[in-house]
């Protein structure tokens, strides 16, 4: 073996002894030669977790010995030269993997070794950010492969802050949502237990027919068709021909509309048949005459009948009546008024048929009664 010189100088730069055996210069009970050897980084004999190493002098406290692992031991309980193997100030094996150096020291009070402070950890490569380094037990300079760039804040709740990063305002929980697709007008949209829902209700802009109508006593019932109305101009309408001011009463209104009818409009055929009538007090008993009657079942109204009472009061009537096919009077409606003084009724009576021989005469009267 080569012979390992020194070259031993003071403070100052002199040379005392030049070349000088390493062997031959002493400390302790080792010499400089032995030190350069402990030196060296060792491959590790034995097991796993029973290392050997070559060990050259007294084991004292402090003692520092380098080798290169052979086998990974996984972490488990390890020892060297059958003295336990701890990570600094444990009794926790340390994770050895092969081919990595370590440096060790033996301590004395515990009869043990520990291993010279260094990376330590149990994170992975998978728990670090992208591109960032890191060591643990294994190894040093790890480069993190945890990919964090979808943490934004528009794939965050509202009120969560990840990682420094706040969740978006509008990303909500819809978990709770109650919204459905016919209760929203067609082409909205909102989101229930996060999926999109998009409206279906029908928007009844203006006016719309209804589906249907029925009467209950004096109400109108409209039926509307399923949709949205504002309340503001959307109507719910129904049409008939003959809701018009003609078919309406005159004097009376219905659903807002005046109307104008009158016995005349209605059918009705004016005689122009009057007369004027004096009474008494109790009752007046009186014939208009009034001509030719010209068809059966059309409704005819008298002219007015002027009545006359005993103590100055005066009225006045018009009788509403059509003939029918038997050349009877079917009595109608009829009105009057009298200045003041109120008659019990104007009565139609018959019709009066004045005959010459088998022949009628083309003349019809009305027999009325007037009571006080």
């Amino acid at each position: 073996m080569a012979t390992k010189n020194i070259e031993i100088q003071d403070s100052t730069g002199n040379i005392y002894y030049p070349h000088t055996d390493a062997l031959i210069v002493k400390f302790g009970n080792s010499n400089v030669d032995s030190t350069l050897s402990d030196m060296v980084y060792q491959t590790a004999g034995g097991s796993a977790t029973a290392i050997t190493l070559t060990i050259k002098g007294s084991l004292v406290n402090g003692y520092p010995i380098t080798f290169i692992a052979s086998i990974n031991n996984g972490g488990a309980a390890t020892t060297i030269n059958g003295k336990k193997l701890y990570k600094p100030g444990t009794t926790t094996s340390p994770n050895l993997i092969s081919g990595k150096a370590y440096t060790v020291w033996y301590n004395s009070t515990s009869e043990c070794f520990f291993i010279k402070a260094s990376a330590e950890g149990t994170a992975l490569a998978s728990d670090v950010r992208k591109n960032k380094t890191f060591s643990n037990d294994t190894d040093n300079c790890i480069v993190g492969g945890l990919d964090l760039s979808l943490l934004i804040s528009g794939n965050i709740r509202a009120g969560i802050t990840i990682d420094g990063v706040t969740g978006k305002s509008s990303v909500v929980d819809t978990a709770d949502a109650t919204v459905a697709a016919n209760n929203m007008l067609a082409g909205e949209t909102a989101y229930k237990n996060g999926a999109k829902v998009t409206g279906t209700m029908v928007d009844r802009s203006g006016d719309t027919a209804c589906v249907s109508s029925s009467i209950s006593g004096t109400t109108l019932k409209l039926k509307a068709s399923e949709g949205y109305r504002d309340g503001a101009n959307d109507n719910v309408t129904i049409t008939d021909a003959n809701f018009i001011a003609a078919n309406i009463v005159s004097g009376k209104e219905l659903f807002g509309l005046a109307g104008i009818a009158t016995p005349t409009s209605l059918g009705g055929l004016n005689l122009i048949a009057s007369g004027t009538v004096s009474g008494g007090i109790k009752y007046a008993r009186n014939s208009i005459p009034l001509g030719v009657i010209p068809a059966t079942n059309v409704k005819y109204i008298t002219g007015d009948i002027v009545y006359n009472w005993a103590n100055g009061a005066t009225g006045k009537t018009q009788f509403y009546f059509t003939v029918n096919s038997y050349d009877s009077l079917v009595a109608g409606q009829y009105y009057s008024s009298n200045g003041g003084y109120r008659s019990a009724a104007s009565r139609l009576t018959d019709i009066i048929v004045a005959e010459t021989g088998d022949s009628v005469v083309n003349s019809y009267v009305i027999m009325y009664y007037f009571y006080g």
